[in-house]
């Protein structure tokens, strides 16, 4: 099975995201998306990019990566993806999910149960039957194994650890997903700060790098302003205590002559 986008209950699910995220609705972005798309059976919603717009005040976008499955009537159950452009959000889910970027930060699985804490993405289709199954290995480990249809899955979130392991994922959903604190894989690989992520969306650290350089390049622009100022400033007040003084001196010595010239003629 492979995540299909074609259908006309879908083009115009389609429309309207796109017309909506085209409309800088001032709602929050993220509770929009989770609205449009809480009737179907499954769904992830994987955060893709985020940015702060604006000179003065900072306007928070995010960009989302929506997998879905689709269930129609006389048809087999079909994934599909779509990307929306850039959202506008909440600065309290901007922040929540700062540290969540290409991370799953809302979704609802087969069971219905629905969750916002950030978890790799992928993860929650592991362990349900329906996918797929826990195979033993030679060693004696158990591990992961997809089903065939669906083996699309690893390849489409490429963040599996081959295997995967069920200890692993033992401590992720015992230790993070049942008590909704945010997972970012074994060795912090997942999220903003993560060394998987770093890889995949080198787009957004170069952003930050050339945002990084244009505020160091304006800092030092205002200190070299400030800088220079006080330089004029002391010089301008210096030559002017100069010529005070120049010229205080120069009265002294004109008065001094004239008192010597008038005490030698008075003695004639």
């Amino acid at each position: 099975m492979n995540i299909q986008r074609s259908h006309s209950t879908w083009a115009a699910l389609a429309a309207m995201l796109f017309l909506w995220s085209c409309s800088g609705a001032p709602e929050d972005g993220l509770a929009q998306t989770i609205a449009l798309f809480k009737d179907t059976p499954e769904y992830s919603i994987v955060l893709e990019d985020m940015k702060q717009d604006g000179n003065f005040v900072k306007t928070p976008y995010h960009q989302y990566r929506v997998y879905f499955l689709q269930d129609l009537p006389g048809e087999e159950p079909k994934f599909r993806t779509h990307e929306t452009g850039w959202i506008q959000v909440s600065e309290e889910t901007f922040k929540k999910y700062e540290g969540a970027l290409g991370m799953t930060i809302a979704m609802k699985t087969s069971k219905g149960e629905e969750s916002t804490t950030p978890q790799p993405t992928g993860y929650q289709y592991v362990g349900n039957p329906q996918y797929g199954q826990w195979r033993t290995n030679s060693s004696g480990d158990s591990f992961w194994e997809f089903y065939g249809k669906y083996a699309f899955i690893s390849s489409v979130f490429d963040v599996f650890e081959s295997p995967f392991k069920r200890k692993y994922y033992n401590n992720y959903h015992n230790n993070y997903y049942k008590n909704r604190v945010p997972y970012y894989g074994r060795n912090k690989q997942y999220g903003t700060a993560g060394s998987y992520t770093r890889k995949t969306k080198p787009n957004f650290y170069q952003r930050a790098q050339t945002r990084e350089a244009r505020s160091k390049t304006k800092f030092r622009d205002k200190v070299a302003k400030r800088t220079y100022g006080r330089s004029v400033t002391r010089s301008s007040t210096s030559t002017t205590s100069k010529s005070r003084s120049s010229s205080s001196r120069t009265s002294r010595s004109r008065m001094s002559s004239s008192r010597s010239r008038s005490f030698s003629s008075g003695g004639k």
